[in-house]
This record gives structure tokens, sequence and C-alpha cells, in this order.
């Protein structure tokens, strides 16, 4: 008999504690990570063009390198024909066509590129984790302004300060992400 009392009881402080739970915090880590990922990909900072430009690196050293060169040769052979007027040589000209196929294998190894790409992966990632802790702060900064206690119904000044404030910090942040901050989860 005691555990369906406390069952039920247990079942009203949950829906009682629901109710009255404040709004979701702009620092939820889902919607830290979700708006971080979405200005990533907006500023263009995600990995895949950096993978891509690695891989076709490495996949260009399975591509030939043909060269073609095509000469004019005198001829091995030569005429001598002698006239009461001139002499006169007389050649077989000949064309030479010399084709190469070269493949630098050694690049499957390591290629000299490889050095730039990293530097460019380097300075990639330092611009997404200053995008990060940007969003991040913006984030903590409309967390603080929900958190702050409202300013009394008769100061308008305040109240047009904090709204004015809470509006700057959303369009930033929709700038950053692309995105409005509506479709962030559990918003």
């Amino acid at each position: 008999m005691k555990r369906p009392a406390l069952f039920l009881l247990l079942l009203a402080l949950t829906f009682t504690v629901t109710a009255h739970a404040d709004p979701p915090s702009w620092l939820d880590p889902a919607v830290v990570a979700e708006a971080s990922r979405r200005a990533v990909v907006h500023a263009g900072l995600d990995d895949e063009p950096a993978r891509a430009l690695a891989r076709r690196a490495r996949v260009a050293a399975l591509l030939p390198n043909i060269t073609v060169r095509v000469a004019r040769g005198m001829g091995l052979t030569s005429t001598q024909y002698t006239s009461a007027t001139n002499d006169r040589l007389l050649t077989d000209d000949s064309l030479v066509f010399d084709l190469r196929v070269n493949f630098a294998l050694d690049r499957l190894v390591f290629d000299a590129h490889e050095v730039a790409l990293f530097r460019y992966q380097l300075q990639r990632a330092r611009a997404r984790e200053a995008l990060e802790a940007t969003v991040l702060d913006l984030l903590a900064q409309l967390e603080a302004i929900r958190l702050a206690p409202p300013p009394p119904p008769t100061d308008t000044d305040a109240t047009a300060a904090r709204t004015v404030a809470e509006r700057r910090l959303r369009a930033r942040l929709e700038l950053l992400t692309g995105r409005p901050l509506a479709t962030l989860p559990a918003r």
C-alpha cells in the first residue's frame, strides 16, 4: 500500500517540477554543439575541403606524367649529286617522336605539398576554434540576460536596453549560424 502512494507522490512531484521549469538554457550542451556546428559549416571551416585536398594530392601520384617530344632529324644517309652547274646534297629527313610516361609513386608516401596542406589545416583549425569561442561567448551572454532579474516595469529604459542587447546577440548568432535560433535543439 505504501508503494502506490509513493509512486503517485513522485509522479505528482515530477509534473509539478516540469510545469514550473525555466526555459531551456542557452548553455545546454546540445544547443552549444549544434550552434557551433552550424557556424563552422556556414563559415566554410569544416574539415572536408582540407581532407579533399589531401586526398587529391595522394591520388595525383597515381596519375602519369606524360611528355611528348618531336624532333626533326637530318637523316643518317645522305646522297651527293654532282652536275656541271652545281653540287647538291640530298638527305633523308626524318621525324623523331619521343613519348615518355613517368609515375611519381614516391608521392604516395610523402608529397611535397603535405607541409602546405598541414599549414592550411592548422589555419582553418585556429579559425574554427575562434569561431566556436565567439559562438560560446554569445550564447553565454544570452544566458546571462535570461538569468538576470527583469528590470522593474516602470524602468522602460532598462527594459528597452535589455531587449536591444538580447536582439543584437540573437542577430549575431543568426548571422554566424546562417539559421534562426528557434531551430536549435531544445529552443
